[in-house]
């Protein structure tokens, strides 16, 4: 990546494609890309702080949450 850096930033095309290429995998090598796991028992808690603290029901709190979560 630093060998090719120096052309990439003073417009190097071909440099820039290859920078690009590297910092691409080597996100996918660290995981950056990795699926993020959600620990809905810290949700429920947290749920319920805020249901306690606004005056609202937590069980409609954590349906919404994982509403979501799952993109709908």
């Amino acid at each position: 990546l630093m060998s090719q850096w120096r052309d990439a930033t003073g417009g190097n095309y071909r440099a820039a494609l290859a920078c690009l290429a590297l910092i691409a995998e080597m996100n996918r090598i660290l995981g950056v890309y990795a699926a993020t796991k959600i620990d809905m028992n810290i949700v429920r808690r947290e749920a319920e702080r805020i249901a306690e603290e606004n005056g609202l029901d937590a069980d409609e709190l954590v349906a919404e949450a994982e509403r979501i979560v799952k993109g709908k």
